[in-house]
């Protein structure tokens, strides 16, 4: 008994000790997903915003899928610096949105907005004030204490189906030290919060509903149709791994993206073994009750007239997520959540339509996204859900010929 007892505390110990040297190794080489250059986020706690970019960052971000160069402004945004005044005669634009905004996973001369600029001519100035995670209730905030005292011409407000999910999570009742999701179309669940919220740069599949703690502990709002339960021991250590350890991220990221497991996700998506990325739910939701989405739709008002009491031109252009796109999903989507294909483009119908009846111009990417997708090119990365370089190269023409027909700024 004492030999099995030696022999298995031998076998443990040996297990542990190389688990602990191969942790060593991926965190000395910097494997997993890392900030190169810099052993901080670029990202950091912001009055009034919960979060914001970290000013005058500069680094590189490397995952299995991507590596880029980030450099944030003094301001903390992902662009060039700017005046405060116009230059005379100049056109200013000026891009509110999300990590698609943002540029996620690519380098920042081939962000949409950079190549909108381009498009247009050498007068018009187009400024970049995406930030990863932001909904339109921040993006408003943005618009209010940033886009203002620049007095563009033009506004272009970049909306993603999760900005539904952002705007019920954020109208909960958050209180100085718990954050309430009561009500808001989540699993009733509460979270002690001890520090100030801050994002936690890491992809996390169909979780909604992201909150993280400076220590980088996460937590979810997790969906009523997702199996696993909040506060479950799985839960617990996926969550702890995933803060803690990089070689946990270094082996779940090669699995996610070596070799011929790249775009496995989305193999399983297509034959019904994996549930879709969250639009289809959002579509399901949004086709239960419109009026779920009312937060959405005042944010977008106060927006609107915010833009007419400054005269200021404001054009919402609808991002669309990749199961929207490729019409390889749909038979095992519309199945698993018995919707159609049409139903997937409720979302996009329900903005545009707040948008037309309330005078806000509107520009939907989708049937755009969907035509080009037939040509087989590929518009987003192969794990991550963003655009890849193509994906933003093709949002900024739409964008361009869309400004362009409608008069709405001229070349």
């Amino acid at each position: 008994m004492k030999k099995v007892l030696l022999n298995s505390a031998i076998v443990f110990f040996s297990i542990l000790l190389s688990v602990l040297l191969a942790e060593s190794i991926v965190r000395v080489f910097k494997l997993a997903y890392v900030i190169e250059n810099n052993s901080d986020m670029f990202f950091e706690p912001f009055d009034g915003f919960n979060y914001f970019g970290k000013k005058n960052f500069k680094g590189v971000w490397s995952t299995p899928e991507f590596r880029i160069n980030i450099e944030h402004n003094s301001k903390g945004f992902r662009d060039d610096e700017y005046n405060i005044d116009k230059r005379e005669e100049a056109k200013r634009v000026v891009v509110l949105g999300d990590s698609f905004t943002w540029g996620w996973g690519i380098d920042e001369e081939d962000v949409y907005s950079k190549k909108l600029k381009n498009r247009l001519k050498n007068n018009t100035e187009v400024i970049n004030m995406g930030v990863p995670g932001y909904g339109i209730k921040e993006e408003y905030a943005v618009f209010e204490k940033y886009c203002i005292e620049l007095k563009p011409d033009l506004v272009i407000v970049a909306f993603f189906y999760d900005d539904f999910a952002h705007s019920q999570l954020l109208s909960a009742n958050i209180r100085k030290d718990k954050i309430d999701i009561n009500n808001t179309g989540f699993k009733d669940h509460s979270f002690n919060v001890k520090k100030k919220i801050l994002y936690c740069n890491q992809y996390y599949g169909s979780f909604n509903g992201m909150l993280a703690l400076l220590d980088k502990t996460c937590f979810f709002a997790i969906q009523g149709s997702n199996p696993l339960k909040a506060g479950s021991i799985v839960f617990g250590m996926r969550d702890f791994l995933r803060s803690h350890s990089a070689l946990y991220n270094f082996t779940v990221s090669k699995f996610k993206t070596a070799g011929k497991l790249q775009g496995l996700r989305d193999k399983f998506i297509e034959r019904g073994l994996m549930k879709a990325l969250p639009t289809v739910s959002v579509a399901a939701e949004t086709l239960k009750s419109k009026d779920k989405w009312q937060y959405t739709k005042d944010i977008l008002l106060k927006m609107k007239a915010l833009a007419d009491e400054n005269n200021i031109e404001l054009t919402v252009v609808i991002i669309p997520e990749k199961p929207q796109v490729y019409e390889r999903f749909w038979p095992a989507i519309t199945t698993q959540y018995n919707i159609t294909p049409k139903d997937l483009e409720a979302p996009n119908n329900y903005i545009s339509s707040v948008c037309r009846n309330n005078d806000i111009n509107v520009l939907d990417l989708l049937s755009g996204f969907r035509d080009h997708a037939k040509t087989g090119d590929a518009l987003y990365f192969d794990y991550d859900p963003h655009w890849n370089v193509r994906g933003h190269d093709l949002a900024s023409s739409l964008i361009y010929e869309y400004l362009i027909k409608s008069n709405i700024l001229n070349p």
